[in-house]
């Protein structure tokens, strides 16, 4: 048998491999539709990407939400792409939510409660519900670490017009989450109610949206 002379081989190859730009993979339609909300600052298309199921989105989304500060501010896409990323079932987003709700920052606490809002789903339901038991008011934790870093110090025997601020309880913030989440018209009436949280946590047991302590 002869052997092929390498010059007509390498033209053989040429013709012959496929293209390699035909096979790569273009973005899909909801990655496309990802990007265009990122660029118009459209929080809620970036909220709905979570909602697609579609997990060739995840690793976009990580990159938006890796800037701790971003994802803590309301008005940027990195808030909304953090509860995108614990739609989609991230681990490291949804403990990272949970944790905010803990956090020693009541402001913190209140922006992961928010989270929790536009999350929805069994976890957040379930820590919404949990959190309707915590009724104490909430110092500005924030503003008197603040002063104790940089000692600064107040006049005593006057209120601190800055760290005096008092934080609602976060079983109101987990009212206004339910109230974002749920949309019923029987429970309009829980609006305001004295015993608004235990309304909220009898509509949740009734209607088996949390499993029963």
């Amino acid at each position: 048998m002869k052997h092929i002379p390498i010059s007509i081989l390498l033209i053989l190859l040429v013709l012959y491999a496929p293209d390699v730009k035909s096979q790569e993979v273009q973005p899909s339609e909801a990655a496309q539709h990802l990007r265009e909300a990122v660029k118009h600052n459209d929080h809620r298309a970036i909220l709905e990407a979570g909602d697609t199921g579609d997990p060739t989105l995840i690793p976009y989304l990580r990159r938006l939400a890796s800037d701790a500060e971003a994802r803590n501010n309301y008005n940027r896409p990195s808030y909304y792409a953090h509860v995108a990323l614990a739609k989609l079932g991230d681990k490291d987003a949804i403990n990272q939510i949970l944790s905010d709700v803990d956090n020693e920052s009541s402001a913190i606490q209140d922006r992961g409660i928010n989270k929790l809002g536009l999350l929805g789903g069994e976890i957040a339901l379930k820590k919404l519900y949990e959190l309707l038991d915590d009724t104490k008011p909430r110092k500005n934790t924030d503003c008197e670490k603040m002063f104790k870093e940089h000692n600064l110090k107040y006049p005593e025997n006057q209120l601190n017009p800055y760290c005096d601020v008092i934080y609602f309880p976060r079983s109101a913030s987990a009212i206004a989450a339910l109230r974002n989440l749920i949309h019923d018209p029987n429970v309009d009436v829980y609006r305001g109610a004295l015993n608004e949280a235990d309304l909220w946590k009898t509509y949740l047991k009734k209607n088996r949206l949390v499993a029963e302590p």
